[in-house]
C-alpha cells in the first residue's frame, strides 16, 4: 500500500492523503483470495480486459508514492472542461514559464499588466509494460502487483521529468512581475536573484550553510528540502566540533551538532530551521538546489483523463511479436507553470 511521501509540501499532503485512504478502502473490500480467484477465472482470452482492469492499485497523479514533483509544486486539479487562468495586477509585464508539450524545453509567456492569459494541460503517456498473460502459478498476486509498481513508477517517471526539467531553468535574475515593492520597503531587503554564489567554499560548508540561511530569511521563507548530488552531502561529515577546532575556523560547530552529524549524517537543524536532505543522482557536482515553505510551481491536471493503457495479447502477438504476452501503460494530462513570484519560493546554491 502507498504511503504518504515525508516530504511532500503541506499543501499537498491533505490531497494525497484523502486518495490514499479512498484507495486502502477500496482495496479493503477484497480479499486476497477473492483476487486470486478473479484472475484464475479470467484467464481466456475473452476476459484479458477485465483482468486487467481488476487491479490491486490504481494509478493517479494524486496517489504516486514517490512522486518528486508533490514535494515541489503543488497539486492542482482541473475539471474534465477547465482552463489555466493567470490574472495579473502588475504595473509591469508578468512572466510565466511552462512547457507546451511532455518532455519539450521550457518556454517563457509574458502577460501584460491588468490581464489575463489561458494555458491548457498537454498529454503525456508512458511507454508499454509489457507482462507474460499466464503465470505458471495461476492467480499469482505478485506478478500483477509487480506490473502495477512498474506502471506506477512509469507514469512518475513521465510527470517528474518535466517538473525537474522546468523547475531548474528558473534560477536566474529575477525577471519583471517577481515582486513590486512598496515605498517603504527597503530594496537592500530583497534579493534580486534566486542563485547564491558560495564557490569560493568549495564543498557544503558552514558558511554556504550561513549564505542560504540568510538569503530566505529576506524572503521570509522556510527551507524546507535541499536537493543535492550523493557525492557532495559527505562534505558535512568534515565540519569539526568546537573543542577541537584549529586553522580555519569556517566549519567550527558546536559539539552537539557534530555528534548529531555523527548519528544521522546530516545536519538537521541549523539556526532556527529543520532542513530536509535528498541526495539525487541526477544532479552534477556543486550545487544544490533548494525549497522552501512555499510552492516552487503548480502542477495543474486532470483526473478524469488519467487512464490505463491496456494491450491484449492479439496486437502483442501481430504487433510486438510477443507470443502469450498484455501489455500496459498509463496516459494523463498535466501542466506545470511557474509564475513569476513563485521564483522566490526556490533556491540555487553554486558552492564549488
Amino acid at each position: 500500500m502507498f504511503k504518504l511521501n515525508p516530504l511532500v509540501l503541506p499543501q499537498n499532503a491533505a490531497l494525497i492523503g484523502s486518495k490514499i485512504k479512498a484507495l486502502a478502502t477500496a482495496t479493503a473490500s477484497k480479499t486476497d483470495d477473492e483476487r486470486s480467484e478473479f484472475m484464475r477465472k479470467c484467464y481466456a482470452e475473452e476476459r484479458e480486459a477485465e483482468f486487467a482492469s481488476y487491479r490491486t492499485e490504481k494509478f493517479n497523479l494524486s496517489i504516486l508514492p514517490n512522486l518528486v514533483a508533490s514535494e515541489i509544486f503543488e497539486l492542482k486539479p482541473l475539471q474534465a472542461d477547465g482552463r489555466i487562468e493567470i490574472r495579473t495586477t502588475q504595473n509591469a509585464e508578468y512572466n510565466v514559464r511552462t512547457l507546451d508539450q511532455h518532455a519539450n524545453a521550457p518556454r517563457d509567456e509574458w502577460i501584460l499588466r491588468d490581464s489575463m492569459a489561458f494555458y491548457d494541460v498537454y498529454k503525456l503517456e508512458t511507454d508499454t509494460i509489457e507482462y507474460p498473460r499466464r503465470s505458471l502459478v495461476q492467480g499469482d498476486l505478485n506478478a500483477v502487483n509487480d506490473v502495477n509498481r512498474d506502471v506506477a513508477f512509469a507514469y512518475q517517471n513521465e510527470i517528474d521529468l518535466d517538473v525537474w526539467t522546468l523547475w531548474l531553468t528558473i534560477f536566474d535574475t529575477f525577471p519583471s512581475g517577481t515582486y513590486d515593492l512598496h515605498s517603504r520597503v527597503d530594496s537592500g531587503n530583497m534579493p534580486l536573484t534566486n542563485v547564491i554564489n558560495s564557490t569560493g567554499e568549495g564543498a557544503i560548508t558552514v558558511e554556504v550553510m550561513k549564505d542560504l540561511l540568510a538569503h530566505v530569511s529576506l524572503l521570509g521563507r522556510r527551507v524546507r528540502t535541499i536537493y543535492v548530488s550523493p557525492q557532495d552531502l559527505p562534505a558535512i561529515w568534515d565540519w569539526t566540533p568546537v573543542a577541537v577546532a584549529s586553522g580555519n575556523t569556517g566549519n567550527v560547530i558546536p559539539r552537539s551538532t557534530h555528534e548529531g552529524i555523527f548519528s544521522s549524517g546530516t545536519i538537521l537543524q541549523m539556526f532556527g530551521y529543520n532542513i530536509n536532505w535528498k541526495t539525487v543522482n541526477t544532479l552534477a557536482t556543486g550545487t544544490m538546489y533548494v525549497t522552501t515553505d512555499l510552492p516552487s510551481g503548480s502542477l495543474y491536471y486532470k483526473p478524469e483523463f488519467e487512464e490505463e493503457i491496456f494491450v491484449d495479447s492479439t496486437i502483442m502477438k501481430h504487433v510486438y511479436g510477443k507470443n502469450d504476452y498484455e501489455g500496459l501503460g498509463m496516459s494523463g494530462a498535466i501542466k506545470p507553470l511557474i509564475a513569476a513570484p513563485e521564483r522566490m519560493n526556490s533556491v540555487k546554491v553554486q558552492f564549488a
